[in-house]
């Protein structure tokens, strides 16, 4: 018998379990000292302490020390396929990092179905408007039921202990190794043969991907009549930590200041209107913040097909433009919904009220001049 000192038990697991809840449906995140930051924003927004059957699993020690003495229910999993390296920072799509953390996910549900835990699973980017259980107690004739993205979304899974369920998590880990794919791709694999696996998907009315959501809400006074049906949120279809906390923001789901609404001496950068050439006029406005070396309230963008909003914050261009143009200045951004926010500094908020709005152009030479000491720009005219 081979023994992993580095590995967790399956009996340390049941033992924790049996200590601490009454349940067998459990509603589950997994995170890492890297994620700290969004998994705890993920429990605030979410009201995550309403729910006695949740808990975190923390790939990491250092994680689950720091999540640990700051009272949140969390269980270190701990393993030998994760570095404290790895788990300290965050973790970018399709790198080796986020494919061990895919793995570790896939075994933390693989051990819960094994002792017999029906597991309502949640990326950390999920927002909880309702309690999602009573809705989803009316699909536990199936294996599992999963948000819908264009496919299976393996964000936001609701998986009974079945065999076949248990298979398909197992196999898809095997896949995974196999294919060098992640996990969502696993399961959407394993599940394209009829018959392995009874399954279906979750009205998208109510569990909402980000790209739903988003045809409806672009800003913090977007509402519509359905609202009151939604149940849960997934911030994806955009990559990055950074462009995920933007779009919340801009969302008003997030609003924690932390110095974010304080005066900056130098001044702001406001820009109405950004012409359809994004590509360029990202080039033309970064140069022209970076020169004037002041921060920038983001523009709104044109929306694409099939949102009906008259205008879009700009993660709608596509899921990685606004943390690239993000890192173009230097991080040295607000979101435009802080022209809403009482907290703003009041010289901001009378500027964008009353103040003069500047024009500026490119030069022969490539560069931006602008006539005057500007605080807000109209958009760009290529000379």
């Amino acid at each position: 018998m081979r023994i992993y000192p580095n590995r967790l038990r399956l009996i340390d697991i049941y033992s924790f379990l049996k200590a601490n809840f009454k349940t067998t449906t459990l509603m589950i995140t997994i995170c890492d000292k890297g994620y700290a930051n969004t998994f705890k924003l993920f429990y605030r927004l979410s009201h995550m302490e309403r729910y006695s059957n949740f808990v975190a699993f923390v790939m990491d020690k250092e994680g689950f020390d720091l999540l640990s003495k700051e009272g949140y229910p969390v269980f270190y999993y701990k393993n030998d396929l994760l570095s404290q390296s790895e788990a300290s920072r965050s973790t970018r799509m399709w790198t080796s990092s986020a494919f061990n953390k895919m793995v570790l996910k896939l075994c933390v549900i693989r051990d819960l179905l094994l002792l017999k835990y029906s597991v309502l699973y949640m990326d950390s980017d999920v927002i909880l408007f309702k309690d999602p259980l009573p809705a989803l107690q009316h699909y536990t004739q199936y294996d599992f039921v999963a948000q819908r993205d264009d496919e299976i979304c393996a964000g936001f899974m609701f998986i009974q202990p079945t065999r076949a369920s248990y298979t398909m998590i197992t196999v898809a880990t095997t896949l995974m190794y196999m294919r060098r794919i992640m996990d969502q791709d696993a399961i959407i694999t394993y599940t394209k043969k009829k018959g392995r696996v009874n399954y279906t998907f979750l009205p998208s009315t109510q569990f909402m991907s980000g790209r739903d959501y988003a045809i409806t809400h672009q800003f913090a006074d977007d509402h519509c009549p359905s609202d009151a049906n939604i149940i849960s949120y997934h911030n994806n279809y955009v990559i990055h930590e950074s462009n995920k906390l933007y779009r919340w923001r801009e969302q008003g789901l997030f609003t924690d200041d932390h110095g974010y609404y304080a005066r900056d001496p130098a001044g702001y950068v406001l820009l109405d209107l950004l012409p359809n050439n994004y590509l360029t006029a990202f080039n033309v406005l970064a140069e022209l913040v970076n020169r004037l070396n002041r921060t920038l309230i983001l523009p709104t963008v044109a929306c694409p097909r099939g949102v009906n909003r008259t205008r879009c914050n700009i993660c709608s261009i596509d899921d990685t433009c606004c943390y690239n143009f993000q890192r173009m200045i230097h991080f040295r951004f607000r979101a435009r919904q802080i022209l809403q926010d009482k907290r703003a500094p009041a010289a901001l908020l009378e500027e964008y009220k009353n103040g003069p709005t500047f024009s500026y152009a490119m030069s022969q030479t490539g560069a931006p001049y602008v006539k005057e000491n500007t605080v807000r720009t109209s958009g760009a005219d290529e000379e």
